[in-house]
């Protein structure tokens, strides 16, 4: 679960902002191209929205639209977006662009960690929900029984993360891991419809699970249990618990 935090001017909302508009202007650039070979190829024909709109319905059984609706325009710097301007005079509207995809999209997150909140409140007394860098925030939490790790030491400096979970582990609490095994018939990012995953593949470090449990031991960990188990598209993935014998004693 992705909570904002109820700032949608705090960093993390920002952040994915961003990123998820940068997401939006680059799908939009065949758009955008389209636009520009229209009022080239036909300027006569394309002076008014309405007439673009025909003139592309016609050849192309499509219209091109800027990323936040409206209507693409043409002048003397090129296509122009109504609230991006040009390539050549831009314009930078402030972000989130109010009532836009990214927009909605934030406040359905929002919505849905409230969502959470009030759904799982009363049946989970102290629910806390977080959202942060697990490497450089500081999480304030009082000491908790469990702390499942999943599918995190690839993306994480492993021994900075197992500091941390000592220290929000309970002198009798545990710790269990799950970790992606290396494939080689499978690629390490699992095949979507969300295509924009597999740049995270460069960033992917896929860590053995005697390495994590050496770490783990060097921190006062104890590993109790190993196995090995199967997801249903083949990948495996090796499931850890750790304990912290020192603490308990």
């Amino acid at each position: 679960m992705l909570d904002l935090g109820g700032d949608r001017n705090g960093a993390l909302a920002t952040a994915l902002s961003w990123l998820l508009t940068k997401e939006i202007l680059r799908s939009a650039r065949p758009s955008r191209d389209l636009a520009e070979a229209l009022f080239r190829g036909a300027p006569d024909d394309t002076k008014t929205p309405e007439a673009m709109r025909a003139l592309a319905f016609a050849y192309f059984g499509a219209v091109p639209i800027p990323p936040e609706g409206g209507a693409w325009s043409f002048g003397p710097d090129g296509v122009r977006d109504p609230l991006r301007g040009s390539a050549s005079a831009p314009i930078f509207p402030r972000l989130p662009v109010a009532d836009s995809p990214v927009d909605r999209l934030l406040a359905a997150l929002d919505l849905r960690a409230a969502a959470a909140r009030a759904r799982f409140a009363s049946r989970i007394p102290g629910l806390a929900l977080h959202a942060a860098d697990v490497e450089r925030d500081e999480l304030r939490i009082e000491p908790v029984e469990l702390v499942f790790a999943a599918l995190l030491f690839e993306h994480a400096d492993a021994g900075i993360v197992l500091e941390k979970i000592r220290a929000w582990l309970a002198p009798d609490g545990a710790l269990t891991t799950v970790l992606q095994l290396p494939s080689e018939t499978l690629g390490t990012i699992t095949p979507s419809p969300f295509a924009s995953l597999e740049r995270l593949a460069p960033r992917m470090r896929l860590i053995a699970p005697e390495r994590l449990a050496e770490l783990a031991a060097q921190r006062g960990f104890r590993l109790l249990e190993s196995d090995v188990a199967a997801a249903s598209g083949g990948k495996e993935f090796a499931v850890q618990t750790f304990d912290l014998p020192t603490r308990g004693a």
